[in-house]
């Protein structure tokens, strides 16, 4: 299989996760491999940022595969924010 690399504009699918029950049903379901993800309050998106797009830079996807940007307008600032201090 070739080398998968991910681009810009293009959503990348969330791992298949499942919860577990137990201790035991953990360890039983792992096999020795696993990765735990802290469950938050609130929602899931994925940001792509290209810089290259000037002010239409930002991307947003829902946790469907949404084109969410203009719902998630309130999220534009703060991802400006952050963007200017890792560029500046």
């Amino acid at each position: 299989m070739g080398t998968v690399k991910p681009q810009l504009g293009v959503k990348i699918g969330r791992q298949p996760w499942v919860k577990g029950r137990s201790i035991k049903h953990c360890l039983d379901m792992g096999h020795g491999r696993m990765s735990v993800e802290e469950k938050i309050d609130g929602e899931y998106c994925q940001i792509h940022v290209d810089p290259s797009k000037g002010d239409k830079c930002i991307q947003i996807f829902s946790k469907s595969g949404k084109d969410s940007t203009e719902d998630r307008v309130a999220l534009h600032g703060p991802v400006q924010m952050i963007r200017y201090a890792y560029t500046n």
